[in-house]
């Protein structure tokens, strides 16, 4: 029983990187590059919230994009 159960694991595994990968694949370059140059903008929000959330400030959100 527990050699099947190890091996549905692995199977159960490979099957979600397959399928990770594959979505990855599928990104769009230009997305990427948008999420990285974002993430700073979006660091320091967090920061300035004291780590607290800021997502849903309006505000925050001006000071966001005002960089």
């Amino acid at each position: 029983m527990t050699s099947l159960v190890t091996r549905l694991f692995f199977f159960v595994k490979y099957c979600i990187k397959c399928h990770v990968e594959e979505e990855w694949d599928r990104l769009d370059q230009e997305v990427i590059d948008n999420v990285i140059s974002e993430w700073r903008k979006r660091l320091t929000a967090c920061v300035a919230a004291g780590r607290g959330h800021f997502e849903h400030s309006r505000l925050t959100l001006l000071h966001l994009f005002t960089y």
